[in-house]
């Protein structure tokens, strides 16, 4: 269920409740994220002492207690944070997110432009980064409040120090793929996912366009399986 279908039943974009997580959890033996809102400590507590597996801090969910961003350090379960820059990306690892995925703003955002142009400038500015002087790397350091070792690693790696994945109503293979050939380390797929005629041959097509994003015959293949564009997809 999207967040914008639980906003039509609960008034307010936020859910699904503990057991539900739980109910879900059962179900499935793949890692299962619990999504709190920016800010939300008490939020994240709760979903810890649940035990899922990561919690996503989300900014469309609904405001939290504060616009600050919950100090994940304590936490002994890993988060995932949203970033549409590098600034926001390095905040989020300062503040202790174990993986880095791209801004979505809500459910409604149709296709995949926003991730493929978030992808791209976060490996733009790193770029710039790896390519900068010690006078860049403190004026970006000062100016995003971060320490400037984190800006120094990055140079020195030309890429984020955690994983970082691409996100944002993606559920077309080729997308994935093409998201993967950028520089992600994996990508995020909607749930929608499953709304598909048939999701279990959809979500094959998605590993194979993930593990594979760089074979000529698979780009072929999945061209040629591909049932639908964009929002139309789901009409």
């Amino acid at each position: 269920m999207s967040y914008s279908e639980l906003k039509s039943f609960h008034g307010f974009p936020f859910g699904p409740e503990l057991d539900v997580i739980h109910e879900v959890m059962d179900m499935v033996t793949i890692p299962v994220i619990g999504r709190v809102r920016t800010g939300h400590k008490l939020e994240a507590m709760g979903l810890q002492a649940g035990l899922v597996n990561l919690i996503e801090e989300v900014e469309y969910v609904d405001a939290g207690a504060t616009e600050d961003h919950i100090q994940k350090h304590p936490f002994k379960i890993p988060f995932i944070a949203e970033a549409s820059n590098l600034k926001e990306a390095l905040q989020r690892i300062t503040e202790g997110a174990s993986i880095i995925r791209t801004k979505f703003d809500s459910d409604e955002d149709a296709g995949t432009s926003k991730a493929i142009d978030y992808a791209k400038k976060i490996f733009d500015e790193i770029g710039k980064v790896a390519d900068g002087d010690v006078i860049t790397w403190s004026k970006f350091a000062s100016e995003s409040k971060v320490p400037i070792d984190l800006i120094r690693m990055i140079a020195r790696l030309k890429k984020l120090p955690v994983p970082f994945f691409g996100a944002g109503n993606i559920f077309l293979p080729v997308d994935a793929a093409l998201l993967m050939s950028m520089g992600c380390d994996g990508v995020i797929v909607t749930s929608r996912i499953f709304m598909n005629v048939n999701p279990e041959a959809r979500l094959r097509a998605m590993k194979d366009a993930i593990e594979n994003y760089d074979d000529p015959d698979v780009a072929v293949t999945l061209m040629e399986e591909m049932e639908g564009m964009g929002i139309s997809y789901w009409k």
